[in-house]
């Protein structure tokens, strides 16, 4: 079956240079992964949240359907200064490696909150 052959082990011991071997689980599920990117699926249900997550690779996120969100400290609090933001269907941002970040996003719209994130193991 076409699904089985692939999936991708996110626990491999490959690491490179250029990249932590830890995955810092910033999505749903991992939909690709090699050398050189790795592609999340990140779906958030209205008035959910995802866990606190870490970045350690520039990324660019593609929002696929409109949410509305809001970032979230390690405390589970809404994080100092952050107020609800509306994710626009289509909307796209790349994050340099000097925006690196760690937090969880919670999800105060009425929709599903849907992103691709492809992060980049490249010194972009």
């Amino acid at each position: 079956d076409k699904a089985s052959k692939t999936k991708i082990n996110v626990n491999s011991s490959r690491s490179s240079s250029s990249r932590s071997s830890r995955v810092s689980p910033i999505g749903t599920r991992v939909l690709h992964e090699d050398d050189h990117v790795r592609i999340w699926e990140f779906r958030i249900a209205p008035n959910q949240r995802c866990q606190y997550h870490r970045h350690y690779h520039p990324y660019v996120y593609f929002n696929l359907a409109e949410s509305t969100t809001v970032e979230l400290a390690k405390s589970g609090d809404v994080a100092p200064g952050a107020t609800p933001r509306l994710q626009y269907a289509g909307q796209s941002t790349f994050v340099t490696a000097n925006q690196l970040g760690e937090h969880a996003v919670l999800n105060v719209g009425t929709g599903t909150f849907l992103q691709f994130i492809v992060e980049f193991f490249c010194p972009c």
